[in-house]
């Protein structure tokens, strides 16, 4: 073999360590990126553990500010299955267990009386499930039978809810299709239950709270005067 024929092997040959060197370098996991994976793992078990502590928590508590029960039923809702809690906003006027006067569906101590409770709901509740959850936010509202027959009123100043836009029940399930339902002015005692939650509905959109809810089908409780059933409460689905 020629000088240059040996030249041209020993060149080929270096070049062919220096490929190979550099396959077998690159092919060896990167010790920084798998720190990374495994510190990334962490965050998610971390977020999976605090979830469920939270559904734990949920499935019975009462304090000063709202009371929550978890629900048996799994799918409320047609379709949507996962964990349903009760929740009742602790807000109460100076007559009886209600947070609407009789006839009412603004109420007028909302920034007093219920601002407070409904922040603290927002941060131990609401803020947990931000972001380690997925969620959603139904209201409900309801009357007594007081003024069935004879209320007749005009919607208050500022509050013309004409329009509502609600999931309706049937004898098994709520339907998640949005119904749209018009409420005359005057308005009965009949649509008391679903201008409530519309009032409720709308306040809670506002800052700090910055929650979004649909409305489920109000009612009017066989009890004719029952300040408790003047009142609002909310749905909690987590899946």
């Amino acid at each position: 073999m020629t000088t240059r024929g040996q030249i041209s092997l020993l060149t080929v040959t270096i070049l062919l360590g220096i490929f190979l060197s550099i396959r077998l370098i690159n092919s060896k996991p990167d010790k920084d990126l798998l720190i990374k994976e495994d510190s990334a793992r962490v965050p998610q078990a971390n977020q999976e553990k605090g979830l469920e502590s939270l559904k734990d928590e949920l499935t019975s508590i009462e304090n000063e500010w709202y009371k929550i029960k978890a629900e048996e039923n799994t799918e409320i809702v047609l379709g949507k299955k996962g964990n349903y809690y009760l929740v009742e906003i602790k807000a109460l006027v100076e007559v009886g267990r209600s947070l609407f006067r009789p006839a009412r569906y603004v109420a007028k101590d909302f920034e007093l009386r219920f601002r407070e409770s409904l922040e603290q709901f927002h941060r131990n509740v609401i803020n947990r499930l931000n972001g380690n959850a997925n969620y959603m936010i139904f209201v409900k509202g309801s009357a007594d039978k007081i003024g069935t027959k004879s209320l007749k009123r005009f919607f208050d100043q500022g509050f013309y809810y004409n329009e509502i836009y609600y999931l309706q029940k049937n004898a098994k399930y709520v339907l998640p299709e949005l119904q749209r339902k018009q409420i005359p002015q005057p308005y009965r005692n009949k649509h008391l239950p679903d201008l409530r939650a519309r009032f409720i509905q709308e306040e809670i959109k506002k800052p700090p709270y910055n929650m979004e809810a649909r409305i489920i089908e109000g009612s009017v409780s066989r009890n004719y005067y029952y300040p408790s059933d003047r009142n609002v409460v909310f749905l909690l689905y987590i899946t």
